[in-house]
């Protein structure tokens, strides 16, 4: 696999198909086989095409239909036997429209295509990625995870997620690095960086339910959050259940059901 994005534009030549002894100042002696000699009978991933530089793009193109590669410093003609796979994030199309990869070279690699939508479109994903990374990374931090909480799955399912699978990902991590218990949970407060005013009023029912002093803080404070969130919903969208139930994620009963428990008005079920 070559992370094309990752390695240096001029390394990258010489990362994809080798060099020849001599061939700049700092080469290694004997040269060395390039990624595509190295994959020779077997498979080449090219992740994030599109930053391969367009004079670069021609060589490859080269490789592609000719099956033959030419080492950095080189004279000698190689044959190679690779099938490539390339994944992109960037719209391949509008770079060829603006000029930015050649659309031969697209037209090339374009034979078998996966469009994977956002992590954004496919939020049932999120489950099953936060407990398999919580998994993976949790015994490398030493970590044992049983479980992850509603809560956090329901944090993390309205997020818009510009990053994708590895924003989710360095999430987990962070979160793992941050927290303890063994079922995985959004950090206290972690409102604060997302919302500044959310943040101010929570603090300060916190602080008024603390001053009050009861045996219960915890429950009463979680207790006048939920009742707050509820009216809110309901206002927002003038009173209809099925609207507000869909706003914070939650059955029409279950809202009903707390909303009678706050002392909250709701529509007659029939609305």
């Amino acid at each position: 696999m070559v992370d094309c994005a990752a390695v240096p534009k001029d390394l990258l030549e010489s990362e994809l198909f080798g060099y020849e002894e001599g061939a700049f100042t700092g080469a290694r002696k004997g040269g060395k086989l390039g990624k595509f000699e190295l994959a020779h009978g077997g498979t080449l991933f090219l992740d994030e095409i599109a930053e391969i530089p367009v004079d670069l793009q021609a060589k490859l193109l080269r490789v592609l239909q000719g099956g033959r590669i030419q080492r950095v410093g080189g004279t000698e003609e190689i044959l190679v036997n690779v099938r490539v796979v390339a994944a992109t994030c960037a719209d391949l199309e509008a770079r060829v429209a603006a000029g930015k990869f050649r659309s031969d070279l697209f037209y090339r690699i374009n034979v078998g295509r996966i469009h994977l939508p956002p992590l954004r479109e496919r939020r049932e994903d999120i489950p099953a990625l936060v407990r398999y990374f919580a998994r993976k990374h949790g015994v490398a931090v030493g970590r044992t995870v049983t479980g992850v909480s509603e809560d956090l799955i329901r944090t993390f399912q309205a997020r818009p997620w510009p990053g994708n699978v590895r924003e989710l990902e360095n999430e987990v991590r962070r979160l793992l690095a941050s927290t303890r218990g063994e079922v995985l949970a959004p950090e206290l407060g972690a409102t604060c960086s997302e919302d500044g005013v959310v943040c101010s009023e929570l603090r300060s029912l916190a602080a008024r339910v603390l001053d009050e002093g009861p045996a219960d803080a915890f429950h009463s404070f979680v207790a006048r959050a939920e009742a707050s969130l509820i009216a809110e919903a309901l206002g927002r969208t003038g009173g209809n259940v099925s609207a507000a139930a869909r706003l914070l994620g939650i059955t029409r009963l279950t809202l009903r059901k707390k909303a009678e428990t706050y002392g909250i008005r709701v529509r007659d079920p029939a609305v």
